[in-house]
């Protein structure tokens, strides 16, 4: 409540903004969980690579943990000891793909070795996908970096959300 005025049959109220009340600052990795625009705004190519690495999905991946197989920029690469942990995937759209635009911030990820010997990248999500992916058919691109510029002209985030270098 902003301001409240007693009359004499009844108290007016104002208030600026429900929102008002909320004085804790929020991460962007929280709030803008579906910002397609920040999350393909600010792409970055791993150290030593050509160009953003692609993977496809593969068995066992589920809706926060993903099993997947390097395509570009080199066949079957595997991204070990936690390059993109603080990075983000973004899932593309192609024939039969079922996540194509959903995208969450990457936990961690490593090795996987499968049944067979073979080895394989994973990722752990830090926001769980709202089904598991197609093997063979969803594909995702990855960066090590999180999609935000510092300055706040560069910031791509929700309209009236504080750019997440002012949380402390």
């Amino acid at each position: 409540i902003h301001t409240a005025a007693p009359g004499r049959n009844k108290i007016v109220f104002s208030t600026k903004s429900l929102l008002d009340v909320i004085t804790q600052k929020v991460p962007s990795g929280v709030v803008e969980t579906t910002n397609t625009l920040a999350s393909s705004a600010a792409v970055t190519v791993p150290a030593g690579d050509a160009s953003t690495p692609v993977f496809a999905c593969i068995v066992p991946s589920s809706t926060d943990y993903i099993v997947a197989d390097c395509l570009t920029p080199t066949a079957d690469k595997i991204y070990s000891g936690n390059e993109f942990a603080g990075g983000y995937m973004v899932f593309l759209s192609g024939t039969g793909a079922t996540l194509a635009g959903c995208w969450s911030a990457i936990g961690q990820n490593g090795e996987y070795t499968d049944g067979h010997g073979n080895h394989h990248s994973e990722f752990q999500i830090y926001s769980p996908l709202p089904w598991p992916p197609t093997p063979g058919v969803d594909t995702f691109y990855v960066s090590p970096t999180a999609p935000i510029n510092l300055g706040d002209e560069d910031y791509y985030g929700f309209p009236y959300c504080p750019p997440p270098t002012s949380a402390v």
